[in-house]
């Protein structure tokens, strides 16, 4: 493989993961996540953009980022335990 498909092949498969990250997200945390961090536009967004673009309250999308980050993190421990004892 060439480079350029190495990274178009790097680049699928973080889309991937991402979106299964996401799928297990609530509606409202996915927003926050994709337009805290640019996934939709390619564009990170301070909390304060963030906030405004959703019409809620920068701490608000603290708490949101926050729980959908503690739940990533959960299942993504899961995961390896899960993977551990196969």
């Amino acid at each position: 493989m060439n480079e350029h498909n190495d990274t178009a092949h790097l680049n699928a498969q973080l889309h991937e993961r991402l979106q299964k990250a996401l799928s297990r997200c609530s509606e409202k945390e996915a927003i926050v996540l994709r337009t805290r961090f640019g996934l939709d536009d390619g564009r990170m967004k301070t909390i304060e953009q963030t906030a405004e673009i959703l019409n809620i309250s920068c701490g608000r999308v603290r708490q949101i980022e926050s729980k959908a980050l503690r739940h990533h993190e959960r299942a993504r421990r899961t995961t390896k335990i899960a993977d551990y004892f196969q």
